[in-house]
């Protein structure tokens, strides 16, 4: 990955007023704490990490900290000369009166949209300049913080050793038992149906919910929704490679597809193993017990030795799952990937059907369910629920299959089974329901609901218009001051931060139906340092950024910064309750009084897991967000060298056909990019990851410019790799040349199932006898659970004899012959064939015709 910006990369830990916090959470001392209203802090905000250059950029001068009455004009300076580049008049000062409790701050903004130079740059507001912030095209700006909040999901996995040079990390794998999670005995009802109490299930995948080591549905449906939504609007801004993911990281589909992809696969792969064969989706995985607790804040992954238990059942969170399967079903197909994709669909079929077979709300829980894990209950959703209180969910993950298939069953059961999310007339009053208001949260889905409706072909006017409800809403009260900081919120719940962001994205789609969204980004500013506290609360981003999130693995690793790209939950309402008690445990009531007012009260303290803790929704929102700035794109060299070297050339393992029948058989090309410099001989090895799926059979040199000195290369005795030595003897590849298919290597299935294929290479020298820098990507075997259907009168069924992924053999006797040809011609209707043009299409036009008879016809004269 390209280096990081520096402005938001800290070395060294603030301190302000001596003031110091040790967490009363598992025993651990901590960085110093940093109090939310420091004197000293400038009263000029901005996004701390920057502004696209064609997008608003505005700046808030607040009294938090000093008197602005009499400032009333700007400049925008060079941050390295000091030199003005604009300047503008302030706006009318208006009051923070957004709650009950809101900080009685006057505001002005400062609007300098006009800047279009990229750079470094301060606002100068009289005595008082902002923190450093850029201008630049959008990438450039906020390219590091989508990469660093997405490969922060990567560093999260679960059950995967992570050894991380960029941030030091070195750990795991932790919960291996999550291979033999423990199906947890009932305590409500008998809800387990096909398990028993103290089954074992295989529950690996996913990440860790947040500061603390469980594994919830709900959350992870959250997170892999907004990643595959996040690519399918915006496909641009993802490339292979852009995570910079750790070689550590054993996965085959890194490099294989975008890190995005690669990534929201991990979190489906638990998804997936979470569902039961009836359709329902287990509620979490975690320890569970009579004297079970959150494990201390010292204990990492891997020391912990504890059961993990398969607990709990909700129709709410198997909603969730189904909408997230549907768009994965839709997102994969549209990428290339119909297997998987069918899977995807399969998976949302199954889960609606079980919803259907279950009207009412579900919500099951096992035994010692929450002893040592987040609860995640379900509250009703107000008047327009009418006290059911998985409705959203339930529309959502209708009309994501509405989307996906087209099928209006799922349109008669929005518009007939479940309560109406009707449209909003616009007026700037809070709505009445929180389906009007809802961000994309754990709590509620309604919004995604609404955005996959206005974007089904067909969808229902007056039902698709709700997508512009709570957006409308949103803009209005940030631009005629009503959320004078621009937070998006209505008040400060746990986790508003991202809440505020989500509805920044809304506002996004919201500008793709033609609603006026002026004021767009401005949650996302604010969560980047335009706040009332002056911090940014994405941890790594901004010269004053949160730097002691309440976490686990940062805790017990005794890191000196944090993971970057967190989003943590920020400044808390409800600290201190109307009879004066203070809420929570930790550090918060050493530095915030009852008085202190709500947006204001936040404490950067590890232990203050009430304002500063991360999870994988709260961060979601904002990895959604940071794609839909327009024009941000991702290029396929996002892990070059930081020296800005030229890229590297690749070694591939290429397929010539990735899908294979039980018997059958394959040929993987080792081919080299390109030669700059040409090639004067290669040591590489090519493995498979499972031989029980395919194994190799021997390498080949009939159509490769370099050939083998000496004994034939052979595989090793259990067929799982072959090393091959080889040299340019008659001196073919030449400089620059592209494309130099290496080797060719065989492959022989063996059971039904899938398989990596990779290659390494020991070295590779140019003709200069330079050894050549090179990256390697691998490809992916399956191995289809039966053959092909036997064509015509045949006893034996098809074969492909030279591994190109066509069937030239039809009657599966091992050759290319006249009789293949007479059957094809004969039976070419045939469903046998019919349905699988893929391995019939001779002529490659993705049809059966009369050419494919007499290309058949041209391999079988080649072949005799």
């Amino acid at each position: 990955m390209s280096e990081r910006n520096e402005v938001g990369r800290r070395s060294v830990l603030k301190t302000v007023g001596g003031i110091t916090a040790a967490s009363v959470l598992g025993g651990t001392a901590t960085a110093p704490a940093l109090a939310a209203h420091e004197d000293d802090e400038t009263p000029v905000r901005v996004n701390q990490v920057g502004y696209p250059v064609d997008e608003a950029k505005r700046a808030i001068v607040t009294s938090a900290t000093a008197d602005v009455s009499g400032l009333d004009s700007f400049e925008v300076v060079d941050a390295d000369s000091g030199e003005t580049v604009t300047s503008g008049s302030l706006s009318e000062a208006v009051t923070d009166e957004l709650t009950d409790k809101s900080t009685g701050h006057s505001i002005k903004w400062a609007d300098f949209s006009d800047l279009s130079e990229s750079g470094t740059y301060r606002v100068v507001v009289g005595d008082h300049e902002s923190r450093p912030f850029e201008v630049g095209e959008p990438s450039e700006v906020y390219g590091d913080v989508l990469a660093d909040v997405g490969r922060l999901y990567t560093i999260k996995r679960a059950n995967t050793h992570i050894d991380d040079p960029e941030t030091g990390l070195d750990i795991g794998p932790g919960h291996m038992q999550d291979e033999e999670a423990i199906v947890q005995e009932p305590e409500t009802s008998d809800f387990l149906n096909d398990h028993e109490p103290g089954d074992t299930i295989d529950v690996t995948g996913g990440w860790y919910d947040a500061g603390d080591y469980g594994k919830y549905v709900i959350t992870h449906t959250v997170a892999a929704s907004q990643m595959l939504l996040a690519y399918e609007r915006n496909p641009e801004a993802f490339s292979v490679g852009q995570f910079d993911v750790p070689d550590s990281v054993d996965d085959p589909n890194v490099g294989e597809m975008p890190d995005v992809l690669a990534e929201a696969r991990y979190g489906l792969q638990f998804l997936e193993k979470m569902q039961r064969p009836d359709g329902a989706l287990f509620f979490k995985v975690a320890k569970s017990g009579p004297d079970e607790a959150f494990p201390g804040m010292e204990v990492a992954p891997s020391d912990v030795d504890a059961d993990r238990y398969v607990l709990g059942l909700s129709s709410a969170a198997t909603a969730m799952a189904v909408g997230t399967f549907a768009i994965a079903a839709r997102v994969f197909r549209e990428y290339g990937d119909d297997d998987y994709a069918d899977t995807m669909l399969e998976c949302a079929e199954s889960g609606f059907e079980w919803l259907q077979e279950n009207p009412d709300t579900v919500w099951e829980k096992s035994m010692y369910q929450d002893s040592a894990s987040g609860t995640y209950g379900r509250q009703p959703l107000g008047d327009d629920a009418d006290g059911q209180e998985d409705a959203a969910e339930r529309y959502w993950a209708a009309a994501e299959l509405l989307r996906t298939t087209g099928d209006s069953t799922y349109d008669d059961y929005i518009q007939n089974d479940l309560p109406q999310y009707e449209s909003y007339d616009g007026a700037v009053e809070i709505p009445s329901s929180t389906g009007y208001r809802g961000p994309v949260s754990w709590n509620t889905t309604i919004s995604l609901g609404h955005y996959a409706y206005a974007h089904t072909d067909g969808a229902d006017a007056d039902v698709a218009e709700s997508v512009v409800t709570g957006v409308t809403w949103n803009s209005q009260r940030i631009a005629n001051g009503t959320d004078a900081y621009g937070t998006g919120v209505y008040d400060f719940y746990w986790s508003w931060v991202n809440a505020g962001v989500s509805r920044a994205t809304q506002m996004s789609w919201a500008a793709d139906l033609g609603s006026d969204t002026d004021y767009t980004w401005a949650p996302l500013h604010y969560a980047l340092g335009r706040s009332a506290t002056g911090y940014s609360y994405v941890t790594g981003h901004g010269e004053k950024s949160t730097e002691n999130p309440h976490d686990r693995i940062i805790q017990s690793q005794n890191m000196d910064e944090p993971i970057p790209g967190m989003l943590v939950s920020g400044p808390h309402a409800n600290i201190w309750n109307e009879n004066g008690e203070l809420q929570y445990d930790g550090p918060l009531g050493d530095h915030i009084t009852q008085e202190t007012p709500h947006q204001m009260s936040y404490v950067d303290d590890h232990g203050s897991y009430v304002v500063n803790e991360w999870a994988i929704d709260y961060t979601a929102p904002l990895f959604f967000a940071l794609a839909e700035i327009p024009g941000m794109t991702a290029s396929e060299d996002d892990d070059d060298d930081d020296d800005g070297d030229d890229e590297e050339s690749q070694v591939a393992i290429e397929l010539a056909s990735s899908n294979v029948s039980p018997d059958g058989s394959a040929m993987a090309d080792v081919v080299l990019s390109d030669a700059p410099a040409g090639v004067s001989g290669y040591e590489v090895t090519v493995e498979v990851a499972d031989p029980s799926v395919a194994t190799i059979t021997g390498a080949n040199f009939d159509d490769t410019p370099l050939q083998t000195v000496g004994e034939e290369p052979s595989p090793s005795d259990d067929g799982a790799s072959i090393t091959v030595q080889a040299a340019d003897l008659s001196e073919s590849v030449q400089d620059g040349a592209a494309d130099v298919e290496l080797v060719e290597v065989g492959l022989q299935a063996q059971s039904a199932g899938e398989t990596a294929v990779s290659v390494s290479v020991g070295n590779l020298d140019d003709d200069d006898g330079e050894e050549v820098s090179v990256a390697t990507t691998g490809d992916t075997l399956v191995v289809a659970t039966e053959s092909l259907p036997t064509v015509g009168d045949s006893e034996s069924a098809p074969t492909d004899p030279d591994g190109d992924g066509q069937y030239e053999d039809l009657n599966g006797n091992g050759e290319v012959d006249y009789d293949d040809v007479v059957l094809y011609f004969q039976h070419r209707e045939d469903p046998a064939i019919a349905d699988n043009v893929d391995a019939y299409d001779y002529n490659g036009n993705d049809d059966i015709d009369f050419d494919d008879v007499v290309q058949l016809f041209k391999e079988r004269s080649s072949a005799e």
